[in-house]
């Protein structure tokens, strides 16, 4: 978890500014739309194999409780 949002939120996040970000930098909406779904892509998959998505909350305490 990064700045304490889940990982659906941050990855919301990440694709409202690369989006916002490309708008705002001149390109055709059309470009702005595809380059912003593969930047934010790149940037969830990053986040996401060095472990910073993964919500810390997982029940344990079924597991001890096993007949």
């Amino acid at each position: 978890m990064l700045f304490c949002l889940d990982g659906v939120e941050l990855g919301l996040l990440i694709v409202f500014l690369c989006l916002f970000g490309g708008i705002l930098s001149g390109f055709p909406v059309a470009f702005a739309i595809g380059g912003a779904g593969v930047i934010s892509f790149g940037i969830i998959a990053a986040l996401d194999s060095a472990g910073l998505l993964i919500h810390q909350a997982i029940d344990t305490s079924s597991l001890s409780t096993r007949i």
